[in-house]
Parts: C-alpha cells; structure tokens; sequence
C-alpha cells in the first residue's frame, strides 16, 4: 500500500518487507512475505542480529503502531477528534515521540530494578527526563537539534522551524 513512500524515503536507509496475510473464515489460511527495499542478504542478516524474530512479520510495528494512535487523540479510529491544521498534527507528533523517547520508561527496557527510557539506553541521557527538564533546559536545545538532524538524515521533508529556549532573552534560533 506505502510501497512508493518507501522507495521514495526509506531507500538505502533501511530494509522494508511487507507481509501478507490470506484469510478464509476469520482465519489466516496463508502468509507471503515480500522484501521491498534492500537485498535477501541483508535481511537475513538483520533478522540474525534480532532479539526477537527470525523471521520478516508484523508484530513489532504494530504494537508501535498502536502505542502512536493511543497517545494521539488525532490519529485514533473512531474518534470525533482530528488535526484542523497540518502544524498541529506536526507538532503533536513531535511532542509525541520526546515523550516516548526521553520521558516515558519502557518495560522491555529494564535492567534489575532499573527501568530506561530508549535515549538512556543509546547512551543520549543518563537519566529519565521530565517534561519541565525537556522545556526548561539547554538540552531542550539538543533534543531540538538531534530531531532536526535525524529527520534530515532519513531524508524527511521538514518545513523552517523556529525554536527559542524558555526564559532566553536571545533571538529565536531558526533552523531549516
């Protein structure tokens, strides 16, 4: 269905299947899988790599997919809410994803007694940030910055942005 998407954005920057389920009665009856970006011997050898599958399927990005959709009053089915304007969307998304990355502590990422948030565990921040950590600080400057980078480098399109750090008395900083 994204195919075009994909090898429009994604090409060279990661490996994309697709997986097909046939249904008959309710029941799955049969599965293709489909390698739409990158070659055979790089997927064998990221499923090698992972933790959790050996083999291409859905499960992963569907459960990201659904943690994205409850945390977004926009983006939920059957819901009376939407995003009258694009920015908002934008920005609710942005918004969104400091808070998956850099706030919220994650189960599946829990060494002994000590739970970690994604950013703890590349090594982006020592500790669990907070909200008012996240608006208040110079590192509110480097999140900015490292999303900035990040989008251009998966080759996103992104709109100027201005950005001025909460209680500043300098210009805004605006980044393209």
């Amino acid at each position: 269905m994204y195919e075009w998407a994909a090898k429009r954005l994604l090409v060279g920057a990661c490996i994309f299947g697709q997986v097909i389920k046939k249904r008959r009665e309710n029941r799955v009856v049969r599965v293709d899988r489909r390698l739409l970006l990158g070659t055979g011997a790089e997927l064998e050898r990221a499923l090698f790599h992972s933790e959790d599958s050996s083999t291409l399927n859905t499960s992963f990005i569907e459960r990201h997919n659904l943690t994205i959709r409850r945390g977004s009053a926009y983006l939920g089915r059957r819901t009376p809410c939407h995003a009258r304007r694009t920015e908002f969307l934008v920005g609710q998304m942005a918004l969104l994803t400091t808070y998956y990355n850099f706030v919220r502590p994650h189960m599946a990422l829990k060494f002994g007694k000590t739970l970690k948030t994604p950013a703890m565990q590349v090594g982006l921040t020592k500790k669990r940030l907070s909200f008012r950590e996240v608006f208040t600080s110079q590192s509110a400057f480097f999140l900015f910055v490292l999303v900035v980078v990040g989008a251009r480098f998966c080759r996103f399109k992104l709109q100027i942005v201005s950005f001025r750090l909460w209680g500043s008395t300098q210009d805004s900083i605006t980044l393209a």
